[in-house]
């Protein structure tokens, strides 16, 4: 009551807060259905691909209640481009609904991640190298690390710890020189990429060759020799003069080039002299010849190359050999008893050279009539002595053999008198 006695009413707020108490009691007491909800099954974003980004109303999901919640929709999962990773496939996720008066409801829906590989670039792998130096391989070297991969979505995250390289050939890997696989897998705990690029490996190293000193030569004019060659990956030498080749007289430069596979080389020379002044054939010695009781005169046989004696065995002749024989001078080559003096020109067309010897022909030695009757006679003397000799061997053998018998039978009968006495 007021001072002069009236009663006042309540304020018109306090009225109203009152009333919807009661109407909020009113419909909390009526309202006990959860609400209706539909979800659809979504697929990630393709710049969030494993990431789920949540369900939009009246897109992917319906919500209807009489009291509705605009925040009462939650998942069993958490969201975002910082929530759960999804993997690869379909993954069931849960959608609660609840309304004011936390009544709720759940609906089942998937997730799926299409990605079939790790989204990253695969690096370029192709490369060139060169051989280790000093030997015809290279180390294999893996050319990226884990650091070195970059991704095609940003907004992927890596499964697990983070992404990892795998080369398939091992470090240390010899490679020969050439073309080689060389074949990457990034990957994290979920996914992978296969990455492939090419090694050329290639040698850089030019031979090395070393000529031998220079060859002075007066007894030949086929020289022999060698170079030294060092390379990496071997090398093959060519000679210019080939070794062995017929050199002439005097002075000859020979090149020498190393050329390694891939085309790099080494090139040295070095002098062969040849300091040859005459043919190098040896002289004829001096020759006795006896003729035969039959025959009167020697016919001198023609020489040819064949029969000539190199003072080398090595030298070779520079063109077609002429030998010209002189007897005493002359071409006359039929020879009668006595001594005479040869000159020998030999010529090569390069060289020449001339010899002198001496021949004697003489009459042969013949046995006479009496002497081959004396042979006769002491070869048979001879053969009679040895089969007289054998005979009398024999005889004195069969002898001292009978002499034996009748020493033993004279002994048996002596015993036998000696037992008769005994007996008496």
């Amino acid at each position: 009551m007021d001072g002069s006695g009236n009663s006042s009413s309540m304020p018109a707020w306090l009225c109203t807060v009152a009333l919807m108490a009661f109407m909020v009691h009113a419909a909390q007491a009526q309202d006990t259905t959860p609400p209706n909800v539909t979800c659809d099954d979504v697929t990630t974003r393709p710049f969030l691909p494993n990431s789920f980004l949540g369900l939009s109303v009246d897109t992917t999901y319906t919500y209807d209640d009489l009291n509705p919640d605009p925040s009462g929709i939650t998942y069993n999962v958490t969201k975002g481009p910082f929530g759960d990773l999804f993997p690869p496939g379909r993954t069931p996720v849960t959608m609660y609904a609840v309304d004011i008066f936390n009544n709720r409801a759940t609906c089942l829906f998937y997730v799926e991640n299409t990605l079939t590989e790790l989204p990253v670039n695969c690096p370029d792998l192709n490369r060139t190298v060169a051989t280790d130096m000093g030997l015809p391989t290279y180390s294999y070297t893996p050319s990226i690390e884990a650091s070195d991969v970059t991704k095609t979505t940003s907004g992927y995250r890596y499964h697990g710890v983070g992404v990892s390289v795998d080369p398939s050939m091992a470090f240390g890997s010899k490679l020969d020189v050439g073309t080689h696989p060389d074949t990457v897998i990034i990957y994290d705990e979920v996914l992978s990429k296969t990455c492939m690029g090419y090694i050329v490996v290639q040698d850089i190293e030019k031979p090395n060759v070393t000529c031998p000193a220079d060859i002075t030569d007066s007894s030949t004019n086929v020289i022999q020799y060698s170079a030294n060659v060092t390379d990496n990956v071997g090398a093959s030498v060519t000679y210019s003069p080939e070794p062995g080749s017929r050199f002439n007289p005097g002075v000859t430069m020979v090149s020498v080039i190393a050329r390694d596979q891939t085309g790099l080389n080494d090139t040295c020379s070095f002098v062969v002299q040849v300091t040859i002044s005459e043919l190098p054939v040896l002289f004829p010695s001096e020759e006795t010849v006896q003729l035969d009781s039959a025959e009167s005169t020697y016919q001198y046989p023609a020489i040819t190359e064949d029969k000539l004696t190199l003072m080398d065995p090595t030298y070779q002749f520079y063109g077609d050999v002429t030998v010209v024989v002189l007897v005493n001078g002359t071409k006359n080559y039929s020879l009668s008893i006595g001594t005479y003096i040869l000159t020998i020109l030999i010529d090569d067309t390069v060289f020449n050279k001339t010899c002198s010897s001496v021949i004697r022909v003489e009459k042969g030695k013949s046995l006479n009539r009496i002497s081959v009757i004396v042979a006769v006679i002491v070869t048979c003397a001879v053969v009679l002595l040895v089969v007289f000799v054998i005979v009398c061997c024999v005889c004195y053998v069969k002898k001292r053999h009978t002499r034996g018998k009748i020493e033993v039978t004279r002994s048996g009968g002596k015993q036998s008198s000696s037992e008769k006495t005994s007996a008496v």
